[in-house]
């Protein structure tokens, strides 16, 4: 073997310990995926309700929780999801989920609006697990509220 070749199992060694000491740590981690209906939403995104008229409750939109990792994760608190932001009071958890989430499960909940002030009405909606990577998953949601045709509270 030349000094060129001898050094290449020299290197890829190195590179295998690398790269096997790597994945290992994201294969034991829970994770989160959370769509709204069929759509999928990462942190960070904004998730737009229909526009709907002030007092008159919104049709619920269904959210999903899914644990994709390989190890179970934990809702922590009483409530797990929060909402926060100017318009929380407008966003509505229907149903907060307990206890743990094996990988594969999932949790259902409905999120719903009823606008009480004209214009956009956005808030955060938070969810906080005991992922050491990333114990809370947060989202936008946002909906343009307007007054109701005929004197009452109207689409825009």
């Amino acid at each position: 073997m030349t000094k060129k070749n001898a050094l290449i199992p020299a290197v890829l060694a190195g590179l295998a310990l690398v790269v096997a000491a790597g994945p290992a740590v994201a294969q034991t981690s829970p994770s989160l995926r959370v769509s709204v209906w069929n759509t999928h939403i990462k942190p960070g995104d904004t998730y737009p309700f229909p526009n709907n008229p002030i007092g008159i409750w919104a049709p619920p939109e269904r959210v999903s929780i899914q644990n994709v990792g390989t190890t179970p994760i934990t809702f922590e608190g009483s409530e797990p999801i929060t909402v926060s932001g100017p318009a929380a009071g407008m966003y509505y958890v229907l149903q907060e989920p307990k206890g743990t989430l094996a990988p594969g499960q999932f949790f259902r909940f409905n999120l719903q609006l009823v606008p009480t002030q004209v214009g956009l009405n956005e808030a955060t909606v938070t969810i906080q697990t005991d992922d050491p990577v990333a114990p809370s998953f947060a989202f936008t949601v946002e909906s343009v509220a307007g007054n109701h045709p005929g004197g009452g509270p109207f689409s825009p």
